[in-house]
């Protein structure tokens, strides 16, 4: 009874195919695209056998082999022992069929899954330029501001009051050091000395100065006495 089941079935085609799909591809300048290997048979796996590659497989055959007869397809995905290597079998009523099925299963396979890289480098490639974009607004908006406080703030007119204001701290310093100077020598002198000096400056001063001065009140008793010192000293070479 068995052996006349097994006669009445149909007979069923078996189609194997090898593929090696490497988990990296090289991309411009150098760069690779590495997918995580720890997941990435598993999901080459389900990619091969998926509903999307599946019908796309058949419609290939369709267009390209309308000469054959569509026939169901059970297609299953293996990983060979200790190698890179997927093995795919489809088992179909139809020989050719079957293996122009299975032909299309791994040209399909590929196609997609180029299409599924390009629409993450797209992405990819859409979020950096976007970043970009925000990037040249920034900078745009950072070079109107430097141009804005230019206008409104002349550079040039702040250096040189900036020297201006440096000259005049110069000035001061001179200045300064020349009192100080001044200063030391008064305290060294004694007062006839002090009034000596002070009476041999006050002839220069009026030479050097273009608009006569008036005299200082101050100078009133300075004067008397170097006159009168004078006196006595002349007094005292006419006893002698």
């Amino acid at each position: 009874m068995a052996a006349w089941l097994n006669a009445q079935k149909a007979p069923s085609y078996i189609s194997f195919a090898r593929m090696m799909v490497s988990g990296k591809i090289a991309l411009p300048e150098g760069a690779i695209y590495s997918e995580e290997l720890s997941n990435f048979y598993g999901t080459q796996s389900e990619l091969m056998q998926s509903p999307e590659v599946k019908r796309r497989a058949a419609t290939r055959v369709e267009s390209q082999r309308p000469e054959l007869q569509p026939s169901p397809i059970s297609l299953t995905v293996g990983l060979q022992r200790n190698t890179s290597f997927f093995v795919l079998t489809a088992v179909g009523a139809e020989p050719n069929y079957t293996q122009a099925y299975l032909d299309a299963c791994m040209e399909e396979y590929l196609r997609f899954k180029r299409e599924l890289r390009s629409e993450t480098s797209q992405t990819a490639l859409t979020s950096i330029t976007d970043e970009l974009l925000k990037l040249d607004k920034d900078l745009e908006a950072g070079q109107e501001e430097l141009l804005l406080f230019q206008k409104t703030n002349n550079v040039v007119i702040l250096e040189e009051e900036g020297n201006g204001a440096a000259k005049y701290l110069v000035t001061l310093n001179h200045q300064l050091a020349a009192l100080k100077t001044e200063y030391q020598l008064l305290t060294m002198l004694d007062l006839d000395q002090n009034l000596e000096r002070q009476g041999q400056n006050v002839p220069g001063q009026a030479a050097a100065d273009a608009t006569p001065k008036p005299e200082t009140p101050n100078m009133g008793p300075q004067l008397d006495y170097l006159k009168a010192k004078q006196q006595v000293q002349v007094l005292q070479a006419a006893k002698e």
